[in-house]
């Protein structure tokens, strides 16, 4: 099994390339490894109709240049596409007014085809899923008025019945992947937002609305990365509050809640928009801190420490509670340091300050 799905990534990546494509843009990436797919078939299918030509199986007379023309044009359009999400809609808006101006010389070139007309229907359905609603609009119209133009100057013109049906087939076709573009994409992106509405959820504290373990670990892996990349500084804050299990025992676990619920939002007043709160633990909160040095954590961990001990939180029975806690920093001031390894040692720094008494700050440098 293990085999077999690596020999599908295999031939994917020779036919698709590597190109990537982030969280949300699933109908994107559909759209792309379609437009290409279409350009592969298109190739064998062009080969047969050059190879029977040149065998006298199947004449097509001047249209066979056309058709030559236009195997060298998608051979290109592949190479321009495979891997290069970037050309997307160049390369498909090329291959669709390419393939308009084919069918538009098998109609012309080729007029004892009776079947000549279908290949219009599917041009329409594959604009239609690739580019949208409006450009399969317009080659919708397009074909329709190529067709009524040409048709009257034809050795052998499709009859008043063959045109009534094709027109009345393409306009058919063309409201039902109307509406069916349409329903796609309003769907797609419904599914986008619920997508991160339950991602936020599942990195969110249902309690405190702060970020959970895994949420700050996504959050702060972007933002190491961008400071080893600047080379600028970082520090992590590690918040426990002290004794927290007497409030649970004295006065009850609503109250618990309570406490916490407090602490976290005086710790989110004290932020910046660009720092990073989670909550780690039972009564256990970290804080990222991008582009802080050891200085300016340390300052900013004891004014955290003292907005703690003043918020004075009220249990569910009025009961008015002093809260305290201690607080470890450590700071990164050069190499390669992960966020597992900061908060390990912040944590280390805050069972210092657990050492010293509670309730104060205690430094831990990386250098």
């Amino acid at each position: 099994m293990g085999a077999r799905t690596l020999q599908d990534v295999g031939w994917r990546r020779l036919l698709l390339g590597q190109a990537s494509f982030g969280e949300g843009e699933e109908y994107m990436a559909f759209k792309y490894t379609f437009a290409l797919l279409m350009l592969w078939v298109t190739l064998p299918l062009l080969a047969l109709f050059i190879l029977g030509d040149a065998a006298g199986v199947n004449r097509v007379g001047w249209h066979g240049l056309t058709i030559r023309l236009y195997f060298v044009l998608c051979a290109c359009l592949i190479w321009l596409l495979r891997g290069r999400r970037r050309w997307f809609h160049p390369v498909v808006w090329v291959f669709a007014v390419a393939s308009w101006a084919v069918h538009v010389s098998g109609f012309v070139f080729v007029p004892d085809d009776e079947n000549r007309l279908v290949w219009f229907l599917s041009l329409v359905v594959g604009v239609y899923i690739l580019l949208g609603r409006r450009a399969g609009a317009y080659i919708a119209v397009a074909s329709v008025a190529a067709v009524l133009w040409c048709n009257p100057h034809l050795a052998h013109p499709v009859s008043e019945r063959g045109m009534g049906t094709f027109i009345t087939s393409l306009v058919s076709m063309s409201v039902i992947f109307h509406v069916f573009t349409s329903r796609s994409v309003l769907f797609h992106r419904a599914m986008v937002a619920s997508q991160a509405q339950l991602r936020e959820l599942s990195d969110r504290d249902p309690l405190t609305g702060v970020l959970n373990s895994r949420g700050l670990a996504r959050q702060c892996e972007q933002l190491l990365l961008l400071a080893r990349r600047r080379g600028e500084p970082c520090a992590v804050l590690f918040v426990d509050l002290d004794h927290f299990k007497r409030v649970n025992d004295q006065h009850g676990h609503d109250a618990g809640d309570v406490v916490l619920q407090r602490v976290a939002a005086v710790l989110t007043q004290r932020l910046r928009r660009s720092d990073v709160l989670g909550r780690v633990g039972g009564e256990e909160f970290v804080v990222f801190l991008p582009a802080t040095d050891e200085a300016g954590a340390t300052q900013l961990a004891e004014a955290l420490r003292q907005d703690i001990e003043a918020c004075c939180p009220q249990t569910p029975a009025g009961v008015s509670l002093t809260v305290t806690a201690s607080i470890g920093v450590a700071a990164k001031v050069s190499g390669q340091v992960s966020l597992p390894d900061l908060q390990r040692d912040a944590d280390q720094a805050m069972y210092a300050a657990k050492a010293g008494g509670r309730n104060r700050v205690s430094v831990l440098g990386l250098g």
